[in-house]
């Protein structure tokens, strides 16, 4: 083999940096090399990842739905109390929407093969003042378990979602650190093969340096683009999910349902709602992972920093993130108590114009009622959120490290498999 700089870029397919020079066998191996370097053996495996977050999705919707109610009921308790169309609720994960309220229901029309859902609804108590007035109205009027009203159904959306998300975003910090340190090693021209002990030297302290200082621009557009593809990815089920809680539905009349809402409205349809979810969630994802990452360069935790800590560090990233998108929250929960009006009632064209775009709604909102109304319930969301991407990150941390330790005891001479971390 010749000595050209070492160029990696064909041994994976997925590279960012395609077109550099063909490799041999024995480059392929020395790339592996580097790649270990880069990802040591305690590293976890993608499965184990999947298990973490999971298992944080669990334990964060259990402790954080009833605050979640409280935040959305307040938010939209003027649109409910005037038009009588829908309740919506949220988990912090996905959404729930029921469209019932005060004891009337909507009549399903539009939709063929549908039947309104015959269930004991209750009456709600009347305007809430302030987030714990709500709280203690709840409880007692509609009792303690309305709190928690919609779990069992948004659990079977919220664990898939945060697994795609987090295991995304771990493969993607993983893909774009490892294209960054071989686009410098290569730019710099130092590395050529086969490596030599001055090579791995240099990439040692290359590795170093990245872990140590990882750019902004990485988790920012990881968080990103973890957050696009795993809200893409759930949306068509979760429209589906919400016309069966709205109404009583069986598996040939969902079918019919999304059939006759594709056949009349198209395929993109299917995706409704995608556009101010992503506009919610893609912003916060990204000032969040990039607060996350700067938080534990700052306390100088840049290998398994401990959960304590990572409590912490969750809880200010997700304040800073959720005081920035509140706006885009905001107008999610107004388009989705449409979404609920519409189940029930055919709209005015004006309102219809009104709904299409996501800056559309910004704009209307901040006309009619002012700036002040883009942070309606802003207490009682940063009350929901960090406690909540603190719960999040300290219990996904904790069982990544659980599963490293366990690794480092039962496998100490394993080398990196490929999906390892």
């Amino acid at each position: 083999m010749d000595s050209t700089p070492f160029a990696l870029g064909r041994f994976y397919p997925f590279s960012l940096f395609k077109g550099f020079m063909p490799m041999d066998a024995r480059a392929k191996i020395e790339c592996t090399e580097i790649y270990d370097l880069l990802y040591p053996k305690q590293g976890i495996s993608a499965k184990e990842q999947m298990i973490a977050s999971g298992s944080g999705a669990i334990i964060t919707s259990l402790f954080m739905t009833p605050l979640d109610v409280v935040k959305i009921r307040l938010q939209a308790q003027e649109k409910i109390l005037a038009q009588q169309k829908c309740f919506l609720y949220c988990n912090g994960l996905t959404d729930t929407l029921c469209a019932y309220v005060n004891g009337n229901n909507g009549n399903g029309k539009g939709m063929p093969g549908v039947h309104t859902l015959e269930c004991a609804w209750y009456k709600r108590p009347g305007k809430f003042n302030g987030s714990w007035d709500a709280f203690v109205k709840i409880a007692r009027t509609e009792g303690i378990t309305s709190l928690w009203s919609g779990l069992p159904p948004s659990l079977l959306m919220s664990i898939p979602t945060v697994v795609i998300y987090f295991t995304c975003y771990e493969q993607f910090k993983r893909r774009f650190s490892y294209e960054y340190i071989l686009w410098d090693l290569k730019c710099s021209r130092t590395l050529r093969a086969p490596l030599t002990e001055k090579d791995r030297k240099v990439v040692e302290q290359k590795v170093q340096a990245v872990h140590d200082h990882v750019p902004h621009w990485i988790p920012f557009l990881c968080g990103g683009l973890a957050r696009t593809w795993a809200s893409s990815v759930v949306a068509p089920i979760e429209l589906v999910r919400t016309k069966m809680q709205s109404v009583k539905m069986n598996y040939r009349e969902i079918r019919s349902a999304v059939r006759h809402l594709v056949h009349t409205e198209g395929v993109r349809r299917l995706w409704m709602g995608l556009g101010p979810t992503l506009f919610r969630d893609v912003p916060f994802s990204s000032f969040y992972w990039t607060c996350l990452e700067a938080l534990k360069k700052w306390a100088g935790y840049t290998h398994n920093p401990p959960p304590s800590f990572m409590f912490f560090a969750g809880a200010t990233a997700g304040s800073i993130a959720a005081v920035l998108t509140l706006p885009f929250d905001v107008v999610k929960t107004h388009r989705q108590i449409e979404l609920g009006q519409r189940m029930g009632k055919e709209i005015s064209e004006a309102d219809r114009r009104a709904m299409k775009t996501t800056l559309g709604w910004l704009k209307y909102l901040y006309q009619e009622r002012g700036l002040s109304v883009l942070y309606t319930g802003i207490v009682p969301r940063l009350a929901k959120v960090a406690p909540a991407c603190a719960i999040m990150i300290a219990t996904y941390e904790f069982s990544k490290q659980f599963f490293a330790n366990v690794r480092i005891m039962d496998e100490p001479g394993e080398s990196l498999s490929g999906d390892e971390v």
